[in-house]
């Protein structure tokens, strides 16, 4: 699938219900099929924002579009499930009762775009650079860097038209991070999805 612009309006967001405002008046657009990077100080609300773009956090006013479709305003709020938006999260969310390859099938199931079966996990695998022999792994018995890309590789299974990377190069050790920038660009040209990471 296609990436598509994002337009942000006048967003005003709090990280959670009841807690103070971080985001002020956030406006801008992001052209689709391109990566935008936020860049901020720690408790910035980058991560804030990324959760709002996923639907993760409702906004308590402003508007979101993905191309032609609001997702935030005008007392509307697309759940995060129905907006085909992808996120990479700083923590991973691995589910540690599932080998890695089951959360790509999983993916790939919930999605719509495929079956989940083997031969499809693996393609994923070596598509981002893992051992097809690592999809009956658990999360524990991987290192950080595989992880992450296991991350990456469920997120993008489910081909999103928007793909939210917070922190990506956060548990890759610092000789391997050239390789993962290199293949999180050739991604975005090979899948032409629209991103906003968070570095």
């Amino acid at each position: 699938m296609s990436g598509q612009a994002l337009a942000v309006r006048d967003l005003v967001v709090a990280p959670r219900r009841g807690a103070p405002v971080v985001l002020h008046g956030i406006t801008f657009d992001h052209a689709a099929e391109s990566t935008l990077a936020l860049l901020g100080t720690s408790g910035a609300g980058k991560t804030t924002l990324l959760r709002a773009l996923a639907g993760l956090v409702r906004p308590q006013s402003g508007s979101v579009h993905l191309g032609d479709r609001l997702l935030d305003g005008d007392g509307v709020h697309v759940a995060p499930e129905a907006r085909r938006v992808g996120v990479v999260f700083q923590g991973l969310e691995l589910w540690p009762h599932l080998t890695a390859g089951d959360h790509v099938a999983f993916a790939l199931r919930a999605s719509g775009v495929g079956r989940g079966r083997r031969a499809d996990v693996e393609a994923w695998f070596e598509r981002v650079g893992l051992a097809p022999a690592l999809t009956r792994r658990r999360p524990g018995a991987l290192s950080g860097g595989e992880r992450q890309r296991v991350a990456i590789a469920r997120t993008l299974a489910a081909e999103p038209s928007l793909v939210l990377y917070d922190e990506p190069l956060a548990h890759v050790d610092p000789t391997r991070r050239q390789a993962l920038r290199a293949l999180l660009r050739e991604l975005a040209r090979e899948r032409r999805h629209t991103a906003v990471l968070v570095t």
